[in-house]
């Protein structure tokens, strides 16, 4: 990485100095790697705990956006658990930036366990991004009472106009009495010690259901994962063009979400093969979930990856048991266009340019958008030809098709 890069992508605390960056990096985005709230919770780390550290003592990071708390707390072998990949690559690029050894940091999936089931409560510390979705930090926070110790110390911090009182409802409700912080620069965290009362927890843990429209099928929905209330709307004007017939198909669904374009694509394909990718964990299981619940799990898979960046282009079918890809022909996407808190499209761009490079020759990429996000001149630019299928006044369906490959370079 360039070393001349702003001074903004350096981390000064007193744990150490890092120089971070965001995954994936974009050297035009004046967007940093870390927040004022990472600054300020791993100063009370600091402060609180980090003079009186003991060998039996864990600390865990929950939903560390680039890997700066992990980063600035490496030297306490701390336990990174996140939904997100992207968290869990930009960790690893950050640490390895910085020459950190990663040997003793995990990176455990928020699916997953944050502590090994054999070390009952043996966490001290949670140092904690309050996520999006209040269903989310809820589960979290039940899981988190099964592996800390009587006492333990939870810090979650937020930026100001993002808070939500009820994550302080919930922080009081599962480890106790909350203490908030004075605001550093738009942030502040709550702070509670652990009371040692385990929640009880239920697997999985659906949050709601509801019909996939003109399918015999009901979506679960898991906590944190994109639309758990209701359809969609971008989803639901998607739906309709997504092709149907016999042949033996090869169809991504490239940011699959609790799995709706995939079953919608699998139920208008009996031979299709269909795999669906997203970079949140909890995503990944809910469509698993609602896949097994419409008996097509034996067509449908599913991965936590970001994007199709990590594929092996040496294999040939799309849902092959390593879940790896050569082409496809047909590729469906409805994209985000935030990352973390920020707006950008960025993402949105990676992904299309991936699916272009794993599209057959004459596949099909399917996207849905908001019209203002002008994706039509991206797709242009990289597919050569873009076709508007309809939509609404606010969402817009596209197609691209890849051409041969003498044409498309």
């Amino acid at each position: 990485m360039n070393q001349s890069l702003p001074h903004d992508t350096h981390l000064n605390t007193e744990l150490g100095q890092f120089e971070l960056f965001r995954y994936p990096y974009d050297k035009r985005s004046p967007l940093q790697a870390f927040s004022t709230t990472d600054e300020q919770l791993i100063q009370y780390f600091y402060e609180t705990f980090a003079n009186n550290w003991q060998l039996e003592d864990r600390i865990v990071t929950v939903n560390d956006a680039f890997g700066a708390l992990t980063t600035a707390c490496h030297s306490f072998n701390p336990m990174c658990w996140s939904d997100s990949v992207t968290t869990q690559i930009a960790l690893e690029k950050n640490l390895q930036h910085n020459h950190i050894d990663a040997a003793n940091i995990r990176l455990v999936p928020c699916t997953s366990s944050p502590i090994d089931e054999t070390q009952d409560r043996n966490i001290s510390v949670a140092l904690m991004l309050l996520p999006k979705t209040l269903s989310l930090l809820e589960y979290q926070l039940q899981v988190l009472t099964h592996h800390l110790k009587p006492g333990a110390t939870v810090a979650a911090g937020y930026r100001v106009k993002h808070f939500n009182p009820s994550a302080q409802a919930l922080l009081e409700r599962y480890i106790g009495p909350v203490t908030g912080s004075l605001t550093f620069k738009k942030s502040r965290f709550m702070s509670a010690r652990f009371q040692g009362v385990k929640a009880p927890l239920i697997q999985p843990p659906i949050i709601s259901q509801y019909a996939l429209e003109n399918t015999p099928f009901t979506l679960t929905n898991l906590p944190g994962v994109f639309s758990q209330q209701h359809l969609d709307i971008g989803t639901r004007e998607l739906l309709p063009f997504i092709p149907h017939g016999d042949d033996a198909l090869d169809i991504i669904d490239l940011g699959c979400g609790n799995g709706a374009l995939s079953l919608m694509a699998a139920y208008r394909n009996p031979k299709a093969k269909v795999l669906g990718v997203d970079e949140s964990y909890m995503a990944v299981a809910c469509a698993q979930e609602n896949a097994k619940l419409a008996e097509l799990s034996e067509r449908i898979k599913f991965e936590a990856r970001y994007g199709l960046e990590t594929f092996n282009k040496s294999q040939s079918n799309a849902c092959s048991s390593e879940q790896t890809l050569t082409q496809a022909d047909i590729i469906l996407c409805n994209p985000p266009f935030h990352q973390q808190n920020a707006v950008q499209d960025q993402t949105a761009f990676t992904l299309f340019k991936q699916a272009r490079d794993c599209l057959k020759p004459g596949g099909r990429l399917f996207v849905v958008g908001n019209r203002h996000l002008n994706y039509h001149t991206a797709l242009k630019h990289l597919f050569g030809n873009v076709n508007s299928l309809g939509g609404s006044k606010k969402f817009v369906v596209l197609e691209a098709m890849k051409l041969t490959a003498r044409s498309q370079s």
